[in-house]
């Protein structure tokens, strides 16, 4: 079933935090997905506080904590079963900019008409 909007996850890394809690981030970047066929990527987003907080692009998260990048492609590539998804790549911060504003407009089109 396709949804009636974009859906995109976010992944917030750094230290575990508690469900449903509300951290203020920085955008740095996507992870390019290719799940079932179709496009699935997720954003990559750092907290504005703590180890990763200088943190500006996936460039640089993987120059200063090196194997970083790595890890996130192997756990993709792997957590649904070996090959029943692909990591194409990472994109910039200002293409993770684009797909959040395009999905809040997506949602905001949704929701106006629900």
């Amino acid at each position: 079933m396709t949804a009636p909007f974009l859906r995109r996850a976010v992944l917030l890394l750094g230290p575990a935090v508690p469900r449903c809690s509300v951290v203020p981030a920085r955008v740095i970047g996507t992870i390019r997905l290719i799940d079932g066929g179709e496009l699935d990527d997720k954003i990559l987003a750092v907290p504005v506080e703590g180890a990763l907080a200088g943190v500006r692009s996936v460039a640089q998260l993987d120059a200063e904590f090196s194997g970083v990048t790595t890890i996130l492609s192997t756990f993709f590539e792997n957590y649904k079963g070996r090959g029943k998804l692909q990591c194409s790549g990472f994109g910039s911060a200002e293409e993770a900019e684009q797909l959040v504003d395009r999905c809040s407009a997506s949602f905001e089109r949704f929701a106006a008409v629900r």
